[in-house]
């Protein structure tokens, strides 16, 4: 998802080819303070570079079709980076809180 607009033009992965893009990024960008896998698969899987979730909701925007819909889940405590990420490229958007159980902070959120 994070690679150029060509690459994923050759993969077909076209301009407004989609109405729904439902996505988990991977919840923690490379920094020197994350330990991150030695083998590549498994890196790119679960840590995002530095930036990368701007990058990833630019892409699923890419991807929408006009009046698209993106549900995106991620960590509650990302909220705010989220919504940043989503600023640039969407409009209105609904938020739910996701508890592992009741009286507990939320650990998810889900933004459509």
């Amino acid at each position: 998802l994070l690679a150029d607009k060509r690459a994923r033009r050759a993969a077909g992965l076209l301009p407004g080819c989609v109405d729904l893009v439902v996505t988990n990024p991977p919840f923690l960008e490379r920094t020197a303070a994350v330990r991150t896998s030695p083998e590549a698969g498994r890196r790119e899987a679960h840590t995002l570079p530095a930036g990368g979730l701007a990058g990833w909701m630019e892409a699923a925007a890419h991807l929408l079709a006009p009046r698209g819909r993106l549900a995106i889940v991620h960590r509650a405590d990302h909220l705010a980076p989220c919504l940043a990420a989503l600023a640039p490229s969407f409009g209105s958007f609904s938020l739910r809180m996701v508890h592992p159980g009741p009286g507990a902070a939320a650990k998810r959120i889900l933004v459509t």
